[in-house]
C-alpha cells in the first residue's frame, strides 16, 4: 500500500508529531511519502520530504489568525496547480493533518483519505467550544481540510473518533518533577499581552517559550516570577 502523507507546516505543532505518526504509517506500508505544505515554522523537520509547495499559509497576529494577510497571501492558480502536480492515483491512501493539498487532492481524484490532527476534532459537535461561536474559525474548520474519515486529536476524547494527545516517546519516557511554576508555550502571542494578563495571577511563577525574530528564528526560555 502507498501513502501519502500531508502535513501542515504553520506552526510547529504538526511538524512536532509528524514523527511518530510516521512511524504508525510505517507500521502499514513501507512506502509513505510525505508532502509539506506552508512555510511558517521554525523547528527543523527529521524526516525526509517528498513534496514542498506553499499551500496555505495561515499568518496570525497577537495569537489569532489574520484573515486579511491570510487571503492576501493565497492564490488558488498556484493552489490547484500544486494539486495538479502530483499524481494522486499513485497512492492508495491519503492521510492529512489539517494538510489543503492532499485533502483536496484525494476528494478530486477519489482516493480514500483521512484526517488527523487536532482541528479534526472539531469535526463534531462533543468537542468543546466557546459560548459565542467564531463563525469564520467554524467555516475554517470543516472545510480547509477534506477528508472522508476524521481522527480528532484533543485533551479527551470527547467522541469515539477523538483520540487523546499524540506524545512522542521520548517525552514518554523522562522523569518528571513537579514544580512550583506553569509553563506557558504561546510564542505567537505578544510578550507584553502575556505579562499583563498573567501577571494578574499572583501566587504562581510561570515559565515563558517565546518565539525571537532574529536572522535565525530560535525558540528562547526566560523565567518570569510573580
Amino acid at each position: 500500500m502507498n501513502i501519502l502523507y500531508g502535513i501542515q507546516g504553520t506552526g510547529n505543532g504538526h511538524i512536532a508529531k509528524a514523527p511518530t505518526i510516521l512511524s504508525i504509517l510505517k507500521k502499514f506500508s513501507s512506502n509513505v511519502d510525505i508532502l509539506l505544505s506552508s512555510n511558517n515554522y521554525s523547528l527543523k523537520p527529521s524526516f525526509n520530504i517528498v513534496y514542498k509547495k506553499k499551500g496555505i499559509t495561515f499568518f496570525t497576529k497577537n495569537g489569532r489568525i489574520n484573515y486579511l494577510k491570510t487571503l492576501k497571501d493565497f492564490n488558488i492558480s498556484r493552489f490547484k496547480k500544486d494539486i495538479n502536480n502530483i499524481d494522486f492515483n499513485n497512492y492508495d491512501l491519503i492521510v492529512s493533518d489539517f494538510e489543503p493539498i492532499t485533502s483536496w487532492g484525494a476528494k478530486q481524484n477519489n482516493v480514500p483519505s483521512i484526517q488527523i490532527s487536532h482541528q479534526a476534532s472539531f469535526k463534531y459537535l462533543e468537542s468543546p467550544r466557546p459560548f459565542f461561536k467564531n463563525f469564520i474559525g467554524e467555516t475554517i474548520l470543516n472545510n480547509y481540510c477534506s477528508c472522508i474519515e476524521n481522527i480528532g486529536i484533543h485533551y479527551k476524547q470527547y467522541n469515539k473518533n477523538i483520540s487523546e494527545p499524540i506524545i512522542n516517546d521520548t517525552l514518554k519516557n523522562v522523569k518528571i518533577n513537579e514544580k512550583n511554576h506553569i509553563t506557558v508555550y504561546l510564542p505567537w502571542v505578544l510578550e507584553s499581552q502575556l505579562i499583563k494578563e498573567l501577571s494578574k495571577e499572583k501566587k504562581w511563577n510561570f515559565i515563558f517559550f517565546l518565539r525571537i525574530y532574529l536572522k535565525l528564528n530560535v525558540m528562547v526560555k526566560f523565567l518570569f516570577f510573580l
